[in-house]
């Protein structure tokens, strides 16, 4: 497969415009677009400390887990060990 870099944009009809003539011949083909990420996308999903995830503070409490960050080594190298990983 041959990777070619074009600028373009997508109409009120969602049709796809690409300003360039191609240097390939006419036929199918595949596209991949990138569109940079909108102001809105990006202020809902930053996450601007660790301690805002859920996941922060799930281990809390635990009494079998005197250190987390070897439990989590620990896990990690379960995981590795495993047949097909």
């Amino acid at each position: 497969m041959e990777a070619l870099k074009v600028s373009g944009k997508i109409s009120e009809e969602g049709k796809l415009i690409v300003y360039e003539t191609l240097p390939i011949p006419a036929g199918d083909v595949e596209v991949i677009i990138l569109r940079p990420l909108t102001k809105f996308f990006q202020r809902r999903h930053a996450v601007k400390s660790l301690s805002e995830l859920s996941a922060c503070g799930i281990w809390k409490g635990r009494s079998d887990i005197s250190d987390s960050g070897e439990y989590a080594l620990e896990l990690r190298r379960q995981i590795e060990g495993r047949k097909g990983c």
